[in-house]
């Protein structure tokens, strides 16, 4: 058994290519990791600015619905210092002529909400839209 005691010694400690892999395959997961974090908190930003955009946009519809004028076109509204908001306005004539529907106003209200820094081309950060319906007389 003496001579094959140099095939099986003990091996102490790892090799210098094992250490090396284990640091490669280490970093390549790391790598991912924070890839990730990074990509995870862009979006949250965004989500929050989202978010209070379309609370924001709520609260301005609120406000154009209590004035009860409506003007078709384009309208540029007054709003805060982190907003532009741009509301689209239209009369809905095909379910005043159905008859069903005689005795009213329809609307049909856009409202698109831009960061107020934002380009001339830049999409919307949110978009609300509702169809309105005004009685001219109280309903039976």
């Amino acid at each position: 058994m003496n001579r094959f005691n140099h095939l099986v010694e003990k091996q102490k400690g790892f090799a210098f290519v094992e250490v090396l892999v284990a640091f490669a395959l280490l970093s390549i997961v790391m790598g991912f990791v924070f890839q990730n974090t990074a990509r995870s908190t862009r979006l949250l930003q965004i989500s929050e600015r989202v978010v209070a955009a379309s609370v924001y946009a709520q609260s301005q519809l609120d406000r154009v619905l209590a004035q009860n004028k409506f003007e078709n076109g384009e309208h540029l509204l007054s709003g805060d210092e982190r907003y532009r908001t741009v509301l689209s306005v239209s009369a809905v004539t095909s379910l005043m002529q159905a008859g069903r529907y005689a005795d009213g106003r329809f609307w049909k209200l856009r409202l698109n909400i831009y960061e107020r820094n934002a380009a001339s081309n830049a999409p919307p950060l949110f978009t609300v839209e509702q169809l309105v319906h005004f009685y001219d007389r109280a309903p039976q």
